[in-house]
């Protein structure tokens, strides 16, 4: 019935669902339809909110992104900076991609995850084989069938599809790339100023027992010269 109103699904366009909801339903379907694609929108945003978000305050924590973004909200505990990141981003791609070509890259970065995932799970058998599991483990045979699917999403993605992917997954890798470097630069700088601080501390130590050294040195011949003193002092007054 839907096609004999709206006719080919080749010419539908944004909003087409709307209008086929008012041309079957009446007014009363269109807004009731509009209403629930709204509402639903609105859900699925917060829960990709939510889940990225806390990818991303996971990797603040493991210092891979700046450890600003792992700070939790104070009353509900949620990884407030990350959130705020997270939507900053994502209204930035919807605001210079269009709805259609953001969906495909969508779709390639969550081929890209399933990959990812995938090779995760084959690298955690293979590392630590002994880490506790569940009894009943799918085989590894079986992780081909998703990457089959990524693999194909690939191969029938048009091609500036595929060339806007690698262009953002090349500036991410790249500005990890720096943020990496710019840490391991801090960590030797922290490392340097504590080896400093230690051989400084060295040095005082070996200073103060040397110190330390001469002065019970002086100590025991002032001892040593008293004594001698008073012995002599007691032999003049016996007359010797």
């Amino acid at each position: 019935a839907v096609l004999a109103v709206a006719g080919p699904w080749e010419g539908w366009v944004g909003g087409q669902y709307a209008q086929l909801a008012a041309q079957l339903g009446g007014p009363a379907l269109e807004i009731a339809l509009t209403a629930g694609s709204a509402v639903s929108m609105v859900g699925v945003m917060c829960t990709l909110l939510c889940t990225s978000s806390r990818a991303i305050a996971a990797m603040a924590t493991l210092r891979m992104l700046p450890p600003v973004l792992s700070r939790l909200h104070p009353r509900h505990g949620t990884p407030a900076a990350a959130i705020c990141v997270n939507g900053l981003l994502v209204g930035l791609a919807s605001s210079f991609f269009r709805f259609g070509d953001a969906l495909q890259l969508s779709i390639l970065f969550y081929a890209v995850n399933v990959l990812m995932q995938c090779a995760a799970v084959l690298r955690l058998r293979s590392l630590h084989p002994r880490l506790p599991r569940p009894r009943t483990l799918a085989p590894r045979w079986l992780l081909a069938l998703p990457a089959s699917v990524c693999l194909a999403v690939f191969l029938l993605a048009p091609p500036r599809h595929l060339a806007a992917a690698a262009a953002v997954l090349g500036v991410t890798a790249g500005v990890y790339t720096l943020l990496t470097a710019g840490r391991a630069a801090a960590a030797a700088q922290l490392r340097g100023e504590a080896s400093e601080r230690g051989q400084l501390e060295r040095w005082e130590v070996a200073l103060g027992a040397e110190h330390g050294g001469r002065l019970v040195e002086h100590v025991q011949v002032e001892i040593v010269g008293g004594a001698q003193r008073a012995h002599k002092g007691g032999h003049a007054r016996d007359g010797v």
